[in-house]
């Protein structure tokens, strides 16, 4: 578990967490309820030991118990370019059943990168790789 790891680190360590609201979100994760309550329980001990835990991601609702306890840095998602960049970047990674490079269908890049609007990095590459 991610909060485990954290409290192993040296003291006054700085943790960047990215995109772990899908753990403490009842509708995505069906243990959410023993993570808060893990990050509940450490905070004391991560507060004496000077460890911060920074949770980074474009969407993130602070359960309730833990809303004086958390440092969220919001990022914007990503814009058109960012957009394509990601599904090229998945594009360069895959290589046809003949072993050559797959090539993403110039026709269909407005059409994807529409598609992939208000998605995270994360969640561009994670979406596009399923598709290819």
């Amino acid at each position: 578990m991610v909060i485990s790891s954290v409290l192993g680190m040296p003291e006054n360590s700085i943790c960047i967490i990215k995109e772990f609201w899908p753990y403490v979100n009842k509708d995505c994760y069906n243990e959410f309820d023993r993570v808060i309550s893990q990050i509940s329980e450490s905070k004391n001990q991560l507060s004496h030991e000077g460890k911060t835990i920074i949770f980074l991601g474009a969407e993130f609702e602070i359960p309730t118990s833990l809303r004086h306890d958390i440092t969220i840095l919001d990022f914007s998602l990503p814009d058109k370019d960012q957009i394509k960049n990601n599904i090229l970047f998945v594009g360069e990674s895959v290589k046809t059943a003949d072993g050559k490079p797959f090539e993403i269908n110039p026709d269909i890049m407005d059409d994807t990168i529409r598609a992939c609007q208000g998605m995270t990095s994360c969640e561009i590459i994670d979406r596009v790789s399923l598709a290819v």
